[in-house]
């Protein structure tokens, strides 16, 4: 037989079975766009449910945060005045949490104490309150003035010491 390039015969065979693949294609159309539809609902949650998730992991982070600061400014062992002083000192946070996640408040003491022996001055614990010198103000001779009384007052020729 001769054809020409432009021309293709199709048997009717070849057209029955282009005509049962379309019709398949059809039925499978609804299935594949339901399946589809079920995954994207799926991704979709799956993308929810990991921004719960980072919002979750960012809000333990900072809680551990606020319990490091706390027991470096108010434990039981060295004490910082200002809890910036951890960042100051280069002590890392992370590091005084422990394998189970909790906050570890020796290695938050130890750090501090480690931390600070070359600048005592930064510890809350070991500053002492200042007080008054005597010898200074009134008097002069490290005795306070004597306080004025009521005989001083009506005795008026008689200077008050």
């Amino acid at each position: 037989m001769g054809h020409s390039n432009d021309e293709v015969s199709v048997s009717d065979e070849e057209k029955k079975l282009a005509a049962d693949y379309v019709a398949e294609q059809n039925e499978q159309e609804p299935a594949q766009a339901e399946k589809s539809g079920e995954a994207a609902k799926y991704r979709r949650r799956l993308r929810e449910v990991e921004q719960e998730r980072d919002g979750l992991v960012d809000q333990i982070a900072a809680m551990r945060r606020a319990e490091v600061d706390r027991i470096a400014t108010s434990g039981d062992g060295p004490r910082l005045h200002d809890a910036d002083d951890l960042d100051r000192l280069g002590i890392d946070r992370d590091s005084l949490i422990g394998e189970d996640g909790s906050v570890n408040a020796s290695a938050v003491s130890q750090a501090i104490d480690d931390a600070t022996s070359s600048k005592p001055y930064l510890r809350a614990d070991l500053r002492r309150t200042p007080r008054g010198d005597p010898s200074q103000g009134h008097g002069g001779e490290g005795r306070p003035a004597a306080p004025p009384s009521w005989a001083g007052v009506v005795d008026l020729g008689t200077p008050q010491r």
